[in-house]
């Protein structure tokens, strides 16, 4: 079990980059430094004690430490334990339904009213066969467990399963049964909106499958907490899959969700510890109309496997009012583990009002705005992203590139860094700065843009910039600083690449050419000995190409070439490892300065 971060850790994340007047810092001296988080090794809550059938294992832990107690922000803790999925199968009493009837084993606590049935004591039913036009009820006080072992029930004027109010409800779904609720496009009461509803605390678990079809408005809705541990759950629903108001935690499972509305969501926005959502483990398919997964607090991810599709994909056009973004939340999106994310979204992949972190896992992804869109922070310590299309690729006010791979692909610019609506910030606050990791971005717009400065203090950078126009391969306005690491930016004209500060701690070469080359076209730098320094077949044309790299230092003798072949391994434009031959020298300098240009008068 991953805990939820507390709202604490996002207020130090703003203090970490910084709310108010600082100054520019652009010494590799002073870094950000690198958030943890301590996250309990615990699993999921093992559902391998829990008794579907007449074999009871009294070896399974009973014990009250609840599956999700390490959430920090639960308002509950009594939801989800361990014990809830346990039980004695001789205690379980069954309800059997037949059409517009039922019959039940217990001797009180359920009521039967044509095809109406009501549970109203505590306890462990299992439940099968089929309602034609009818309800099951839960109203009661106490913990009540539903085996759904082969359930069809239809209800053409409010929700099938309807939980009226119990302490807390489980849905266990039997090994091996097919399960079925619908409900109708007509309510008696607007309020209950939902094929599954429940008032109060709702967990679903068990290895069976689930099919919610949902003609009203939403599939499954809790307006308490929602926890999903186990199952095969299918949702097709005219508005939201499934919500839960006050949290939404899916521990395991697959679920696939088609919904005309939001894939998940948690919505309560009257309590700042509540409304978020997250995923610790499972199998997530989503085609939404509107956002995949929505959190009205915080949205993080530490694991499963994710695939999400809104609005019909990254080449779909939607109005203005539309909202069809992949991941989303107000206060803070937080990635980690083992995650595997795959968005296809007509808007952005990640978009959040405050910060977005990222530690871990693998996101995909396909946008048709942003790729990664934080207001104010956007801090990425671990994991592999991949923006394939985007229009911006990562966008914040404040970015920190602490490790990790990313690589970019953007219409606009690739990574921007500039100024959120109502912010305090000055532009000597607006800062991007890159400490480890490995940055591609291909952009027709500008490479690595910032209202503020851009800081490289190790790592790799490569940028490929526009081939053509106005923009830049880097643009920053108040200046960038190389300290340490590898950059490679290639721009399309002499004026349209930004050379590093004079005070930057590591020696840099900017080479402008006399003439467009183009895309793929080898340029080469060696040093007077004729060791290789740089090969580099630029994805987009360029006439000017920047370098800077632990290699280079003040009184060495460099010469470019245009051209020719190398022999080495080629990723991502670059080779390495090779030999280099047949090419025609462009010129040569004496490197004198910390920031160096050769120019067609070098030659």
């Amino acid at each position: 079990m991953k805990p939820l971060l507390t709202i604490g850790l996002l207020a130090c994340l703003l203090l970490l980059h910084g709310c108010g007047g600082g100054e520019l810092t652009t010494s590799s001296s002073v870094q950000d430094d690198e958030q943890s988080q301590d996250s309990s090794d615990d699993s999921s809550s093992d559902d391998s004690g829990s008794t579907d059938d007449s074999s009871t294992d009294d070896s399974s832990d009973e014990s009250d430490e609840s599956s999700s107690v390490s959430y920090s922000l639960l308002d509950n803790a009594e939801h989800g334990l361990a014990s809830d999925y346990s039980w004695d199968a001789t205690d379980e009493l069954t309800i059997t339904l037949s059409g517009d009837s039922a019959t039940t084993s217990a001797s009180s606590g359920v009521t039967i009213s044509g095809s109406t049935v009501t549970i109203q004591a505590a306890g462990t039913y299992r439940v099968s066969g089929s309602l034609d036009d009818g309800q099951l009820i839960v109203d009661s006080s106490g913990l009540v467990r539903l085996v759904l072992d082969g359930v069809d029930i239809t209800d053409s004027t409010g929700p099938a399963l309807y939980v009226a109010g119990a302490d807390k409800t489980v849905i266990w779904l039997a090994d091996g049964s097919d399960n079925r609720l619908t409900d109708g496009s007509e309510r008696e009461d607007e309020d209950l909106n939902a094929a599954l509803y429940s008032a109060d605390d709702l967990s679903i678990a068990g290895t069976g499958s689930l099919s919610v079809s949902a003609n009203y408005a939403d599939g499954i809705t809790s307006k308490d907490g929602l926890i999903i541990a186990g199952g095969d759950i299918q949702v097709d629903a005219v508005d939201d899959g499934i919500r839960g108001k006050d949290y939404l935690i899916v521990q395991d499972g697959t679920l696939q969700i088609t919904a005309s509305g939001d894939g998940l969501k948690s919505d309560e926005d009257e309590d700042s510890a509540l409304g978020y959502v997250a995923i610790e483990d499972g199998t997530l398919i989503v085609d939404a109309q509107a956002d995949g997964i929505q959190a009205e607090t915080q949205l993080e991810i530490y694991g499963g496997t994710l695939n999400i599709t809104t609005a019909g994909g990254s080449y779909a056009s939607i109005s203005d009012d539309d909202s069809a973004k992949g991941l989303k939340a107000d206060g803070l999106i937080y990635v980690a583990g083992d995650a595997s994310v795959t968005l296809d979204v007509a808007e952005d992949g990640l978009n959040c009002n405050d910060t977005i972190v990222l530690k871990g896992g693998e996101l995909s992804i396909a946008a048709g705005d942003d790729g990664v869109h934080g207001d104010l922070n956007v801090e990425i310590d671990d994991g592999i992203l991949a923006i394939s299309r985007s229009v911006e690729g990562i966008e914040g006010e404040v970015i920190t590139l602490n490790g990790g791979q990313q690589s970019v692909v953007a219409s606009d610019d690739g990574v921007n860094v500039s100024a959120a609506d109502d912010s305090s910030r000055s532009d000597s606050e607006r800062l991007l700065t890159i400490n480890d990791g490995y940055l591609l971005v291909q952009a027709s717009g500008d490479g690595l843009d910032a209202n503020g400065g851009i800081v490289i203090n190790g790592g790799t950078v490569i940028v490929y910039g526009p081939a053509s126009g106005e923009d830049l391969a880097l643009d920053a306005d108040l200046g960038i600083w190389v300290n340490g690491g590898t950059l490679i930016a290639t721009g399309a004209s002499n004026n349209m690449l930004t050379a590093p500060e004079e005070d930057s701690e590591q020696v840099s070469l900017l080479v402008q050419l006399s003439s467009s080359q183009s895309a793929s076209r080898l340029f080469h730098l060696e040093d007077g000995d004729g060791n290789n320094l740089l090969s580099v077949a630029p994805w987009q044309g360029y006439q000017s190409v920047l370098f800077s790299s632990p290699d280079l230092a003040q009184g060495q003798t460099l010469s470019a070439y245009l051209g020719g072949s190398d022999s080495g391994t080629l990723a991502d434009g670059v080779y390495s490892g090779g030999s280099y031959s047949g090419g025609q020298r462009y010129g040569s300098t004496t490197l004198s300065a910390q920031s160096n240009t050769l120019s067609s008068g070098g030659r």
